[in-house]
């Protein structure tokens, strides 16, 4: 065999070398369809998110909106001073709700303002108190209520609020949810406790300082009060139990029509159904409808008498909140809770 018939075998046995143009080619159409099923994935999860906020996880997302905890200067045991290391402006870190020892529960001071998708954010009014006396038996009482939820009733005036509790090892679990009968959500494991009200107003009746023996007599005015609307705090309603309350009702003529004391326990229903059970709407413009309902409730907290005034007209039920100073802090529309624990008579319209 003759040497060009020998280099003419080694050509057909040996392959030519790929072009690397249709390879890139190849690896580009690849790396497409690569990055065209992760963005399906992204996609996939990103409905599945916004499934489960339709159904029942709270529908404002806190963090930005989270008041951050007052700073220390030295080490904190986080179990037993909470009112040092609040848990609120940390990461939460207890992997199961289920189990440990809390040692503490307060709630998360949420700013007021909008969340990240538009419409106002509606936060219900908290106490700064730190529970930890009778803390693990109210988480406990949390826990008998977690498991699948089935519905969520509507309820207007919901609003939301946020707890941090804390455990013996240190760590801290979370609660994020709405004054309401829809499922409150747990962070972290993602668990759902049945209903938010009850962990929201659990929660508020603990904290609250026991109603005074004495309390003050309690008389209403000849006359509604006219409120000019301040921004004031009403962390000292939210504090303490009302050791008294009467429900005042005026007529279209603005006179005194009726009145009517209210026991402890409704007294209190109405102390957290005022923090609670609102919307917040911007200006007070005067509606032409006439006055249906116009009642004023007056609470007594030790010596000093909180006033809560709900005017209704046939556009919007008012609600405004007197410190015992006279300031009124104007809160919004009244929600359907608010309304039912105030008592009324109605508004008969003469002439």
């Amino acid at each position: 065999m003759s040497d060009p018939d020998l280099s003419d075998v080694l050509r057909r046995a040996v392959p030519d070398p790929p072009d690397l143009t249709v390879v890139a080619r190849h690896a580009e159409r690849a790396a497409r369809a690569r990055r065209t099923r992760l963005r399906g994935a992204l996609a996939g999860a990103a409905a599945v998110v916004l499934l489960a906020t339709a159904v029942g996880v709270p529908r404002w997302m806190a963090g930005d909106d989270e008041v951050p905890g007052p700073s220390t200067s030295g080490p904190t045991d986080r179990a037993t001073a909470p009112a040092s290391d609040s848990g609120c402006g940390r990461d939460v870190d207890h992997d199961d709700f289920g189990t440990g020892t809390a040692v503490w529960v307060r709630f998360c001071v949420l700013q007021q303002g909008r969340d990240r998708r538009g419409p106002p954010a509606q936060y219900a009014i908290v106490p700064t108190g730190v529970l930890t006396d009778g803390a693990e038996a109210l988480v406990s009482a949390w826990r008998q209520r977690v498991g699948q939820v089935h519905g969520c009733p509507f309820a207007f005036g919901r609003t939301g609020f946020r707890v941090a509790i804390g455990f013996a090892d240190g760590t801290v679990s979370r609660i994020d949810g709405e004054t309401g009968p829809c499922p409150a959500s747990v962070t972290p494991g993602g668990g759902l406790v049945e209903d938010a009200g009850s962990v929201y107003d659990g929660l508020m009746r603990a904290l609250a300082a026991e109603p005074d023996s004495t309390p003050p007599a309690l008389s209403c005015p000849a006359q509604p009060p006219s409120e000019a609307s301040r921004d004031t705090s009403l962390t000292a309603l939210a504090s303490e139990a009302p050791s008294a309350a009467l429900v005042c009702h005026y007529g279209p003529d603005h006179a005194l029509s009726g009145e009517e004391p209210l026991d402890l326990t409704h007294a209190d229903e109405l102390r957290i159904a005022t923090l609670s059970s609102f919307y917040p709407v911007s200006g007070t413009a005067d509606c032409v409808a006439r006055v249906v309902r116009d009642d004023l409730a007056l609470l007594a907290l030790r010596s000093e008498i909180w006033e809560v005034h709900v005017v209704a007209t046939g556009c919007e039920p008012r609600l405004w909140v007197l410190t015992p100073t006279g300031d009124a802090t104007y809160l919004g529309v009244a929600g359907s809770r608010l309304l039912d624990a105030l008592p009324h008579a109605g508004v008969t319209e003469t002439g």
